[in-house]
């Protein structure tokens, strides 16, 4: 009798948490100065997180219900007019974060697009006159046009206030993986973000599982 009713409460508390998890709220700081792999030579890596005086990006918050993307909304201490965000909504284990599924120029008209495989960055360089590694040299801030394709459907309206910028989307127009990765980044690239790959929820459930099966064994 008590080997079933552990089983009963290991089962609904996976029920409890699956529930839950339809309505989800992640905030990732930031924890990295530059991309990994970027920038390459010739420029310096420079290892400062932020560079400058320029915007300052201090965390991410993604919303998402029912396992597709709500809205993506962005700590930044002002706007320049040139942010870039860029999505890799289903990260596949083994295979490069930079897999972009999406990539939002923002604007006086915010666009939203989808984006070809094999692109090339628009990367980062400091104005004339100014010496190199003034600005985050060599690291990518966009997406070279010709691999991008507008994707109407899908982002809602991009707002400004209170020193968060936010990307609304559409319902069930972008459906999350267990995985996903989210970079942002302006023209200067004096501040870069990249969220961590987040743990698959299914991975909580199997530790659950496994608990419950121990948990079983001891009373045996």
């Amino acid at each position: 009798m008590k080997k079933v009713n552990l089983l009963f409460l290991a089962m609904l508390l996976c029920i409890l948490i699956a529930g839950n998890a339809s309505a989800i709220q992640t905030t990732y700081n930031d924890d990295y100065a530059n991309w990994p792999g970027w920038p390459q030579t010739p420029y310096p890596i420079n290892t400062a997180d932020q560079i400058g005086q320029y915007p300052t990006i201090a965390s991410l918050t993604v919303n998402s219900s029912g396992g597709y993307l709500q809205s993506i909304a962005v700590s930044i201490t002002f706007l320049r007019g040139s942010e870039t965000l860029f999505i890799n909504a289903d990260y596949k284990m083994g295979e490069s974060y930079e897999a972009w599924n999406y990539f939002a120029a923002f604007g006086t008209a915010p666009k939203f697009y989808s984006v070809d495989s094999g692109y090339e960055y628009t990367l980062v360089h400091s104005p004339i006159g100014l010496p190199i590694g003034h600005w985050r040299d060599g690291h990518p801030f966009g997406i070279e046009e010709k691999y991008l394709t507008l994707a109407s459907g899908i982002m809602k309206d991009v707002t400004y206030a209170g020193g968060v910028l936010t990307y609304n989307f559409y319902e069930n127009a972008i459906l999350l993986g267990e995985r996903y990765t989210i970079g942002m980044s302006v023209d200067c690239g004096n501040d870069v973000f990249l969220t961590p790959v987040p743990e698959p929820i299914g991975a909580l459930l199997l530790g659950l599982g496994l608990l419950g099966l121990a948990a079983i064994r001891r009373k045996k």
